[in-house]
């Protein structure tokens, strides 16, 4: 799985070579005077597993949901989160990033 904000450095474990066989997980951002972005991409080079492909699905489907959703101004982000988590908890899945 991914690890929250690491550096991979030489000689560790956590450094890898792309393949073919495993998917990559880019976790990119920035601060700015005006605000911040947290950008996060998965992609896969190869032929991806059915259990990859289905997570992926339900992260999608969370996506959706929360997009979906009409709620009132100042609605905690907590509230919404239940949206995003909600096709991963059906089968007994989370993650553990806000």
């Amino acid at each position: 799985g991914a690890i929250i904000h690491y550096r991979a450095e030489e000689g560790s474990d956590l450094l890898q070579w792309l393949d073919a066989t495993r998917p990559i997980l880019i976790d990119s951002g920035g601060q700015y005077e005006y605000g911040t972005t947290d950008v996060t991409r998965t992609w896969h080079f190869g032929e991806a597993t059915k259990e990859f492909k289905g997570y992926n699905t339900r992260v999608l489907k969370g996506h959706i949901g929360v997009d979906r959703m009409v709620f009132p101004e100042n609605t905690p982000g907590f509230v919404l989160d239940v949206f995003a988590r909600k096709s991963l908890w059906e089968v007994g899945k989370d993650y553990g990033h806000g």
